[in-house]
């Protein structure tokens, strides 16, 4: 049987509406407010739930790795939303770029920014 990744990431917030405001203005996400006070998100290939704590265990809390097309503009909006950039972008050698940024509560995301394609060699 062949192992899977993931499918699901549960973020912990203080705030969980302010939480959903910092993904939803950084990525495009869908949310969805469910009975027990958690709120879902998602976009296609993966979900996720931002769960009320009243306060986040650092010891615990989840990464997230998202690709995106440059970097630049998502560190840019992480410190308009409130988050903080903890690591400004750096090359992975071969594979890209990495930044990582911390949303109002601390949970990580780390934002990879790979090498593009400069298409079949002549």
């Amino acid at each position: 049987m062949d192992a899977k990744p993931a499918g699901h990431v549960e973020l912990h917030s203080t705030d969980p509406e302010r939480t959903k405001q910092f993904l939803g203005g950084m990525f495009e996400l869908r949310f969805r407010q469910e009975a027990d006070g958690s709120i879902l998100f998602g976009a296609p290939g993966y979900t996720g739930s931002i769960m009320r704590v009243k306060k986040v265990p650092s010891d615990v809390a989840p990464r997230l790795h998202v690709t995106v097309p440059e970097i630049a503009p998502y560190l840019a909006r992480a410190e308009a939303l409130g988050g903080r950039v903890l690591v400004r972008r750096r090359e992975i050698p071969k594979l890209g770029h990495f930044a990582k940024v911390a949303d109002p509560d601390g949970n990580v995301i780390e934002l990879i920014e790979p090498l593009k394609k400069l298409g079949p060699a002549r």
